[in-house]
């Protein structure tokens, strides 16, 4: 069953906090679900029947069942320090104050007097902080509308692929903070381009963006001047972003039903496989008196796979990470800064 989309939901927070008007540009948008997301998907149901108890998956991989576990373990350690009245998993809180502010919170318990949420994110890209996280902080303010008896507000995030966990306890005040400012935000209108942009479903719509891109390529006046190759460097994420969504969200509409002026849906074709076993496509080949190597191959797995086989510690001395060229990063980058005449 699919959950239901709140205009307001936790997940967009940073968004709607630095664009209000992201709101209502977002309506109506297509939903564009990556292989990461539907991969996403599938390890949160398997960490679910972990916590649960209940049958894991058929789809479940080991990575997946090894994270579950982790989290399932995070969870309980958790536990065992509060008097848990209830439990819940994956369950939709709705605020009574404002109905487009909602959304699902992958695990939610109540003590007497405190709130625990806990956010199990499985993919490996950035770890996320806890604290002042507000995403966390809009579950904890949906949480304690129906549970007004508690004083502590605790939250937690568990990425179990980067081995990163992270909690913190909000106090009444911040949270009451917090929900003012996003629901002032909520009634802006105000549109502004920055970070939040690589998560805005509104893209491929939205004028402040756009004009970003006449601003970077120029219109037909003669005295215009391209932005600094410093406002370029800034802008390049949203653009890529940009340029990436619009194909997807064709397709998407187009399997709704809709239409596009002179485009037509048609497949993607993926690389040529096999469609006998590979014993058959040998024996043939043996037959034939074709000799191996001209089928066959042997290779070392590379050092990544090595490691996903529980190798990393054996073969760490043999292992390096070149530097492949240059490229450039903002000044937050944790790499440590090229000075002087680069060479290479």
């Amino acid at each position: 069953m699919s959950k239901k989309h709140y205009p307001i939901s936790p997940s967009a927070t940073t968004r709607i906090l630095n664009c209000p008007g992201s709101i209502d540009l977002s309506k109506d948008s297509v939903q564009i679900e990556s292989s990461y997301a539907r991969e996403g998907t599938m390890a949160h149901d398997v960490a679910e029947a972990a916590l649960s108890g209940s049958d894991l998956p058929d789809e479940a991989t080991e990575e997946m069942i090894e994270s579950a576990n982790q989290w399932k373990n995070t969870v309980e350690w958790i536990e065992k320090d509060h008097l848990i009245i209830d439990r819940w998993l994956e369950r939709t809180l709705e605020s009574c104050r404002n109905k487009d502010f909602g959304g699902t919170p992958d695990y939610h318990s109540v003590s007497p007097d405190t709130i625990i949420i806990g956010d199990y994110k499985y993919g490996k890209g950035i770890k996320v902080s806890a604290k002042n996280n507000s995403q966390l902080m809009s579950y904890l303010c949906l949480a304690r509308e129906s549970h007004k008896r508690a004083d502590k507000f605790i939250a937690f995030i568990l990425q179990p692929r980067l081995n990163h966990f992270d909690m913190v306890e909000f106090t009444s005040e911040q949270l009451d903070e917090f929900e003012s400012r996003l629901f002032l935000s909520a009634t802006k209108k105000e549109l502004l381009v920055g970070d939040h942009c690589k998560w805005c479903p509104a893209t491929t719509k939205c004028p402040k963006l756009w004009r970003e891109v006449v601003d970077l390529f120029g219109d037909e006046s003669d005295d215009w001047t391209p932005p600094s190759l410093a406002k370029q460097l800034e802008m390049l994420p949203r653009l890529k972003e940009l340029v990436e969504r619009i194909p997807k969200e064709a397709v998407e509409r187009f399997k709704q039903g809709q239409s596009i002026d002179g485009f037509k849906l048609v497949h993607r074709m993926g690389r040529r496989s096999f469609t006998a076993d590979e014993n058959t496509i040998m024996e043939k080949l043996e037959s034939l008196n074709v000799p191996k190597e001209r089928y066959t191959k042997t290779t070392l797995l590379s050092p990544a796979q090595m490691e996903k086989q529980g190798l990393g510690d054996i073969i760490k001395e043999f292992i390096e990470t070149p530097q492949k060229g240059f490229t450039v990063a903002s000044c937050d980058d944790p790499r440590e800064e090229v000075k002087g005449e680069p060479n290479g």
